[in-house]
């Protein structure tokens, strides 16, 4: 069996899945609706959205030259996953559900599943999920999962058991079980900016929330990152092409920016193609030998490439509001459910600078962060509002 059938399978799997469970979702509103009928609703900004998002895909699709089968499938998939939130969105009248405490749960059942995919692939072929890389780090994921993915989903995890443990649906042993195996995976993955970003987490979790011990902690995650970023153009680190230098994949991702950069100057409209067109056209322009990127290494400028600047543009704009909305929640606002969901679209869009976890693949970050745009960021501003009602301005 090659290398990565199983893993296909799994997704494959999954999708019928996702797909089954939105058949079923429809099936139970139209039954309730038909005994108890009352109007509903989408936000107008996520209908808006979804339709413009919806057709920048598809269109960027058929006029990339890089256009698959395996291209169809994932403008499948995604689809199929934002037809999901809009559905959930439009059952917002239903007084009986929050969404917000749905998402939660859902990040941290999707954190345990993908533990035991993990103890799966230890059992059968423990290679699989533990590799040792070009640049010479041995790192959790493999071939199975992203090591990088992987680690920010176990920090992102470490805030969805924050968050329930405040609105009582889970209890402290397991809120702090939850936080130990999250760190575990995390360093294991050797992933130094999930690491920065869980170590940071723990601490402002642990630590008396004032304004100054804020500050504090925000400033040490922030320096810890910096240090990251300063490592990019530093001449006595090497360069891409030398895989034994330890800083490596930081200082090597400058070179697959110009790559992409000459790729968004010549395909601006439109860009190559979601995910498989990027890929082919970083196979066809990256010339190191060594090692071929699946992707850019960077959330924002995967947009730009592969969806075009115009999308890119709006995204950005989008992007700019929930980060500032969230960054004032995490510094000023003393409610820990609010607190929580604002640190952990600080954590995906950050951490956006150095992997993907956003203009790619479907994967537990991306759809989180979608899930906020197409609710406009109100979630954010009062966490107990019902969701139908936030998204009417």
């Amino acid at each position: 069996m090659p290398m990565f059938a199983a893993t296909k399978i799994f997704r494959i799997l999954w999708i019928f899945l996702v797909a089954a469970f939105l058949i079923y979702l429809i099936y139970k509103l139209y039954m309730y609706w038909r005994r108890n009928p009352i109007q509903i609703e989408i936000p107008i900004f996520s209908l808006f959205f979804s339709i413009l998002y919806s057709y920048v895909l598809i269109t960027s699709f058929m006029l990339s030259q890089y256009a698959d089968v395996l291209g169809f499938y994932r403008l499948l998939e995604l689809l199929i996953v934002m037809t999901s939130i809009l559905v959930l969105l439009s059952a917002t009248s239903f007084k009986s559900l929050n969404l917000l405490d749905l998402i939660q749960k859902a990040l941290l059942i999707n954190f345990y599943l993908i533990i035991l995919i993990l103890l799966f692939w230890l059992v059968k072929d423990h290679s699989m999920i533990f590799q040792l890389e070009t640049q010479g780090r041995v790192r959790l994921g493999g071939s199975v999962y992203s090591p990088n993915e992987l680690g920010i989903i176990g920090s992102l995890s470490m805030w969805s058991a924050y968050y329930l443990l405040f609105k009582n649906h889970i209890s402290k042993k397991f809120f702090v079980f939850t936080l130990l195996i999250a760190l575990i995976i995390v360093v294991l993955t050797n992933s130094r900016t999930s690491m920065v970003i869980a170590f940071g987490s723990i601490l402002f979790m642990l630590h008396k929330q004032n304004l100054i011990n804020k500050l504090a902690i925000i400033g040490m995650t922030f320096i810890g990152m910096i240090f990251l970023f300063s490592t990019f153009n530093i001449d006595r680190l090497g360069y891409g092409n030398d895989p034994l230098e330890e800083l490596k994949t930081l200082n090597n991702r400058t070179y697959i920016y110009e790559v992409a950069f000459d790729g968004i100057i010549r395909n601006p409209w439109f860009g190559v193609g979601y995910v498989e067109g990027t890929k082919e056209f970083l196979k066809e322009n990256f010339t190191q030998d060594f090692w071929l990127p699946p992707h850019t290494h960077n959330g924002y400028i995967e947009i730009a490439l592969s969806l075009g600047i115009p999308f890119f543009v709006l995204v950005m704009l989008i992007s700019t509001r929930l980060f500032f909305l969230s960054f004032r929640n995490i510094i000023f606002n003393t409610n820990k459910i609010t607190v929580a969901s604002s640190m952990q679209l600080i954590i995906i869009m950050v951490t956006a600078m150095t992997t993907v976890d956003i203009g790619n693949a479907v994967n537990p970050l991306f759809v989180l962060f979608l899930f906020y745009l197409l609710t406009n960021g109100q979630l954010l501003q009062d966490p107990h509002r019902n969701l139908h009602q936030a998204g009417k301005r």
